[in-house]
């Protein structure tokens, strides 16, 4: 679920900016060299990993309100 709403959270805006990520714009391998194909065709920006920390930051804190600040501030 937490990848779905990642996805679902970024696809319209990396789908705009197509910003190529940095190993096929330098032409350089990374260590999962089975995805690059894939993940070279779909933008790097925004991050993905980074909406779905934010997205489970955001639930986080809402269910723990005392702790809210904490929580927020280690999405970040």
């Amino acid at each position: 679920m937490r990848e779905d709403t990642g996805d679902l959270a970024t696809r319209s805006a990396k789908e705009h900016y197509m910003r190529t990520r940095p190993f096929a714009f330098y032409h350089q391998a990374t260590c999962r060299p089975e995805e690059e194909s894939v993940l070279s065709t779909n933008g790097s920006y925004p991050s993905g990993h980074t909406s779905i920390g934010w997205a489970t930051a955001l639930v986080l804190a809402e269910i723990n309100p005392v702790r809210q600040g904490e929580i927020l501030k280690r999405g970040l």
